[in-house]
């Protein structure tokens, strides 16, 4: 998949992306941009790849942009008052699609993770496309036919909407359970945590 390959292929694609740019822009020109973030190690560490990833292959500035409390962030992120914003996507209550698909896809209920990704700007019938089969599968009431259903999202959302550029996360430590003092993690909890054991195993 395009950017997303290593070795010749990742190579490739960084001509690929360059010469998009020019295409686009005129040889050789190129923007600056600000990387929005709370203030922490795990996310300044992040924008600083982007950073570096995005002066090294495509000869783009980016500068860290650092807002010192969460509600200065969501209301610069609800006024979209920034360029691009580094920090965790996810949510762990996912107990059905819904619970995602609502607040990712569907405009009136998108959060303002979502919402400013210009997914309607940036490709307009894709955008279209995904909250129809958002609103459709909340809808259906077989549960194999709403199955395939998200899997069919799930293969546009992999495949052909980038409106998001994925980092791994790694702010959690595995050392987790549901239950801990009387503590209850939810019912849902993110694969994502799973995924930290993993890790664990394959290092040991």
């Amino acid at each position: 998949m395009p950017g997303w390959r290593r070795g010749d292929g990742k190579i490739e694609d960084i001509v690929e992306a360059n010469r998009l740019l020019d295409e686009a822009l005129g040889v050789g020109v190129r923007f600056s941009l600000a990387c929005m973030l709370q203030s922490s190690r795990t996310n300044l560490n992040g924008c600083l790849f982007f950073q570096d990833q995005m002066k090294r292959n495509l000869n783009i500035d980016v500068t860290a942009d650092i807002v010192r409390s969460a509600a200065l962030q969501t209301h610069r992120g609800q006024n979209e008052l920034y360029d691009v914003h580094y920090g965790s996507k996810v949510t762990t209550n996912v107990g059905d699609p819904d619970d995602y698909y609502m607040i990712a896809l569907v405009p009136e209920f998108e959060s303002w993770y979502h919402k400013a990704t210009g997914a309607f700007s940036a490709a307009p019938d894709l955008a279209a496309e995904l909250e129809q089969l958002a609103r459709a599968q909340s809808q259906e009431l077989d549960v194999t036919k709403r199955r395939e259903m998200v899997h069919e999202i799930e293969r546009k959302l992999a495949t052909e909407a980038f409106f998001n550029i994925p980092f791994p996360w790694t702010f959690i430590f595995p050392a987790w359970s549901k239950v801990v003092r009387g503590w209850t993690l939810g019912s849902f909890p993110s694969q994502i945590k799973w995924a930290q054991w993993e890790r664990a195993w394959l290092d040991r």
